[in-house]
This record gives structure tokens, C-alpha cells and sequence, in this order.
């Protein structure tokens, strides 16, 4: 299905006169999202979180978003503080809020091939899981105690 939502702002970036990426700036309102965020179509696809939901961007972490398009470094996140043995609730079921499990990270972060951090947990039948680093609620950390 078409999207009948308008963009609002759009941004080239050209390297040696060929377009190298399109960024199309939708404000985040038009999701119910944020007020002053945008959600960004990336040369027609959106820029979105695991599972399909929507990722919305305040100015400042787009501009380092357009920054790393022309200086061709990747987008840079911040490293997260969630340690190699941190207990953290996560979803069993990414779909489902209410099968929520607790359980202990199993690494220190790493970031994954599209950018994000990641830590390894134990799901309760489905083994060692990749979870993104933001699907994570710390519970306690033992750096902290």
C-alpha cells in the first residue's frame, strides 16, 4: 500500500554527481510520535526499529545521521553501560508486551552490522537471542552496586 503521508523536507546527498542517498524527513506527529522528531524514509525505505515500529529522530541525531551520509562514517550510537552479567527484562515474544522474562546478559555489547548495539541473553525456549541493546530494561546492574 502506498504511503499517503507527505514529506516534509528533503535531503540529497551526492558524491561525484550521483545521488547516494535520499532522505525524506516525515514530522513524527503524523504517527502520533514526538513533537520536534521525524520519521525518515531512506532512499524509499523506512528507517525503522526491529519488528517494524517506528523510529523517531530529534534534529541533532538526524544531523549526525546526514553527517556520517557525506563523510562516509557510520552512524555513530553511543556505547551502551550494560555489561556482561546485567539483569535485564526483555520480550519472549517481540509481539506479544506480556510474556516479558528476566534474564542475565551473557556479553558486553557489540555493534551489529547495521549499527546497533546488541548483547546476547537466554530466552526461555528459544536459546541464546541477539537482543538489541534498546529492547533491553535494566533491572539491576552490578556495575552499580
Amino acid at each position: 500500500m502506498a504511503e499517503h503521508r507527505k514529506f516534509t523536507h528533503a535531503i540529497c546527498v551526492k558524491t561525484d554527481a550521483k545521488t547516494e542517498a535520499k532522505y525524506e524527513l516525515f514530522p513524527a506527529e503524523q504517527w502520533d510520535g514526538p513533537a520536534g522528531c521525524f520519521r525518515i524514509r531512506y532512499n524509499r525505505c523506512w528507517l525503522d526499529k526491529v519488528m517494524g515500529t517506528a523510529r523517531y529522530m530529534p534534529p541533532k541525531q538526524l544531523g549526525a545521521l546526514i553527517a556520517s551520509a557525506i563523510t562516509g562514517e557510520p552512524f555513530d550510537m553511543p556505547e551502551p553501560t550494560l555489561p556482561k552479567g546485567t539483569l535485564v527484562r526483555v520480550r519472549r515474544v517481540p509481539a506479544d508486551p506480556l510474556t516479558c522474562q528476566r534474564v542475565f546478559t551473557k556479553t558486553d555489547p557489540w555493534r551489529g552490522w547495521d549499527g546497533r548495539w546488541y548483547v546476547q541473553v537466554r530466552i526461555y525456549g528459544r536459546g541464546d537471542v541477539m537482543m538489541p541493546v534498546e529492547q533491553c530494561e535494566v533491572i539491576l546492574n552490578k556495575e552499580k552496586q
